[in-house]
């Protein structure tokens, strides 16, 4: 049950002396989401359309008002979900209620898709009737901060990063955000992440990374020096402008459905992940010491995650997770139903991506026709979808359809090069 004191919440807005965050992103997606008719009244016959336009999506052609249709449903189920927060805290707390609302509706559009799409509001929402306190108390912080940076100069008392952990307000300072990114933080002074791309931010300080840590698989985590840290945003860029010459379709995925990047530095070891309770957040580790090739693999694949989680809330593809996993087709390792679904899509897109970069000068060609080739491992043979053994209905039949056409679209591919043994 929830019980909180409202004065320990956003009572009201703060503001940030200088300097506003980069949100041309978000300005246009609250400005695009202002329709979500298709969805709300005809979300099955659109959900339907959308998954059969997948393979082409992945095969990096020219995307983008597919983009921006699942951009739009993602939002308009994560204001909605806002909304129910602030009816739900209402029956307990009318004053808290009101004071987190009134901070919520002067928010500008941008500032508001800012806050709702952030993987750690959805989270928190997520995770609502779980940890009710906690929740509430981290959404009233979010909301705090994301006031500082969209209201005028303000000497409020206060210390409180924004969900999307790319901004730092701290006690009222006069001083300002820097428009320039930090790679140093402290609790005495504003803060402003670096991005990827001007428009990702990067995170290596904020609340949230140490809720990443809790919440990925266990690790032994070291701290960042700062010239690792300088040196992780320059691999992350040089990535990016590699993986921008391949695709500008495959750029703009990363640019649109990853909403945040946790570097994480580890003992050994390169990977990447993400879950579904955090769609638009992507922990990397390792990114210091791997090379550009494994970096832009790791940015694509993890895009394509971002994009299937927004397109599923609209409905699952797995309805029922059987109890037995299903050994990947690429990796070996034993797989949950879901993340096999997804990892048909995943290596798919990979697939797609190292054929194309094998014409322009972006990767070694070598290393390209070789990770295509361990992105073909799972296609060659029998039809991927054909390892599923599951109970009837336990995948949606529409979206288990465009999946069994994937491996006939990269049949050109897969006849044409040498196979090869994922590391």
């Amino acid at each position: 049950m929830l019980m909180m004191e409202s004065k320990t919440t956003a009572d009201q807005p703060v503001g940030l002396a200088a300097g506003r965050v980069a949100t041309a992103q978000y300005e246009q997606i609250a400005a695009t989401s202002r329709s979500d008719l298709p969805w709300v009244a005809n979300g099955f016959e659109t959900y339907r359309a959308t998954l059969k336009n997948l393979p082409n999506v992945f095969a990096w052609n020219e995307s983008n008002a597919l983009l921006e249709s699942v951009g739009i449903l993602g939002h308009s189920v994560c204001l909605r979900r806002m909304q129910s927060l602030l009816n739900v805290i209402n029956r307990y707390d009318a004053k808290l209620s009101f004071a987190m609302r009134s901070s919520f509706e002067r928010l500008s559009p941008a500032a508001r898709a800012r806050l709702i799409l952030a993987p750690e509001t959805i989270y928190r929402i997520w995770h609502f009737t779980k940890t009710p306190a906690e929740s509430v108390k981290a959404a009233c912080g979010f909301l705090n901060a994301e006031s500082a940076l969209d209201e005028p100069a303000s000497d409020k008392r206060g210390r409180y990063w924004t969900a999307l952990g790319d901004f730092y307000y701290a006690d009222g300072a006069p001083s300002e955000v820097r428009a320039r990114a930090q790679l140093k933080w402290a609790p005495n002074e504003p803060y402003c992440a670096p991005r990827l791309a001007q428009a990702i931010p990067i995170d290596f300080y904020s609340p949230n990374v140490a809720h990443a840590k809790e919440t990925t698989v266990a690790s032994d985590f070291l701290p960042f020096s700062d010239e690792e840290m300088s040196l992780v945003r320059e691999r992350l860029e040089d990535a990016f402008d590699r993986i921008s010459k391949v695709s500008q379709a495959a750029a703009l995925l990363i640019e649109q459905f990853v909403r945040v990047i946790i570097p994480l530095k580890v003992s050994s070891g390169v990977g990447s992940t993400s879950e579904r309770s955090f769609p638009g957040r992507v922990i990397l580790q390792g990114v210091e010491r791997a090379t550009s090739a494994r970096i832009a693999a790791a940015l694509v694949h993890e895009a394509i995650h971002q994009l299937l989680y927004i397109l599923e809330f609209e409905g699952r593809f797995v309805v029922i997770e059987p109890e037995e996993r299903v050994k990947s087709l690429w990796t070996g390792r034993p797989l949950e139903l879901h993340s096999f679904f997804h990892a048909c899509f995943v290596w798919y897109g990979l697939a797609n991506f190292w054929a194309l970069a094998q014409k322009v000068d972006a990767f070694d060609p070598e290393e390209a026709n070789r990770r295509m080739n361990e992105c073909l491992k799972g296609f060659r043979g029998r039809n991927p979808v054909d390892a599923i053994v599951a109970p009837p209905g336990a995948v949606r039949g529409d979206a288990l359809q465009v999946a069994s056409t994937l491996q006939q679209r990269l049949q050109a591919l897969t006849t044409s090069s040498s196979s090869a043994t994922v590391n």
